[in-house]
């Protein structure tokens, strides 16, 4: 088995994207409510984070599977081994080192609007699939790994 979740940058692409869009200012949307860490069987599905929205016409939520990744070329390798993420419409988004949290969380903004205007439905079937699905040794592995981090990072 390979390494596993030991990429440092990505993690603290990751946790950059997170304390930037957990503030609140004055130009975070109405509609936008938070993200939260997406758990094992999301991450090994390759999604980070859900995002949730509240469109203007409905009393619930929609979550919007977002992934972070640091470079254009993590973007494109990402849509190489998740090929149907696209054609679902994944938000993936590049955060550079040289953003800032304000760039960060209008980047994730204007990502996010046009999913105002689409079913709340529409990713049910993918978050259905990855509740469903059964982890593998590996996935099993990467989920102890994962929650061990997040410990050691809350210490």
């Amino acid at each position: 088995m390979g390494p596993i979740y030991d990429d440092d940058r990505g993690y603290k692409t990751e946790e950059r994207f997170l304390q930037a869009v957990k503030e609140r200012t004055e130009d975070t949307p109405r509609w936008f409510r938070g993200v939260r860490r997406a758990g094992p069987k999301f991450d090994i599905k390759g999604i980070d984070f859900s995002a949730k929205i509240k469109r203007h016409d409905d009393e619930k939520y929609m979550s919007v599977p977002v992934q972070i990744k640091s470079s254009k070329a993590g973007r494109t390798s990402y849509f190489e081994k998740h090929p149907d993420a696209k054609a679902i419409g994944v938000v993936v988004l590049v955060i550079h080192d040289t953003m800032t949290a304000k760039d960060i969380r209008e980047t994730l903004y204007h990502a996010l609007a046009p999913f105002l205007r689409v079913p709340r439905d529409h990713f049910k079937a993918f978050f259905d699939s990855a509740h469903q699905s059964k982890m593998s040794k590996r996935g099993r592995a990467l989920r102890k790994h994962i929650v061990q981090k997040r410990r050691e990072q809350r210490s």
